[in-house]
């Protein structure tokens, strides 16, 4: 009789639903928190709905941290995080609806000083100042970002680190529902260049639950 009973308990446990040892990948996107966008901004808003929302901060320029472009964009000139400021950027779809911000901290000059105009040379003091400004290198922040992400997003998704001719560049990816997250860093300890950018992008719902 108990081996009858045993056999019957048995029989019962196998057609019972598996209990998942832990939560799924997925569900553990799902359950982070998803910005929306960044900060204020929530993706879908409009530029006038933006310069509200940031109480007139957000300004139309052509003066971008790498160099004065033709076209005007919505930026935030001055953002502080930490101890370092950034310009903060916003990207539109083709219907004017926020898809995008970049962040990217205010250069400061290289530790490797651009050497002096070779004799012989002909160089205007405006194309001399091109050339300084070019030259700037972003803050070593990379690090800080990333703690600070990691900590508010939890662990990376993706992160990738290749070097080639000298040149290393690393990526930190966040993957949330409505969001992804990408910390890009360049550098080159030869020559004294450092580059770092963040980047929200808003995720395709529509395509994405298309495939």
């Amino acid at each position: 009789m108990k081996l009858l009973s045993g056999f019957l308990l048995l029989a019962v446990a196998s057609f019972l639903p598996a209990q998942p040892s832990q939560q799924s990948s997925s569900d553990a996107k799902q359950e982070r928190e998803d910005p929306a966008g960044w900060n204020k901004a929530k993706w879908g808003m409009t530029a006038a709905e933006l310069i509200r929302a940031f109480e007139g901060k957000a300004v139309w320029s052509k003066t971008l941290v790498e160099m004065t472009v033709d076209e005007d964009f919505l930026v935030i000139q001055t953002w502080t995080i930490g101890a370092t400021d950034y310009q903060i950027r916003f990207q539109f779809d083709k219907d004017g609806k926020l898809e995008g911000v970049s962040i990217v901290p205010h250069k400061i000059p290289p530790k490797v000083p651009l050497p002096p105009t070779p004799r012989g040379v002909r160089q205007t003091p405006s194309e001399r100042a091109l050339l300084e400004e070019i030259s700037k290198v972003s803050p070593p922040v990379f690090g800080q970002l990333n703690v600070l992400l990691t900590e508010k997003y939890g662990k990376p998704d993706v992160q990738t680190s290749k070097t080639e001719s000298g040149n290393t560049t690393e990526e930190t990816t966040w993957i949330l529902k409505t969001t992804i997250i990408r910390l890009w860093h360049s550098y080159n300890t030869r020559f004294g260049m450092n580059r770092v950018m963040l980047f929200y992008k808003k995720v395709d719902i529509k395509t994405r639950d298309s495939l």
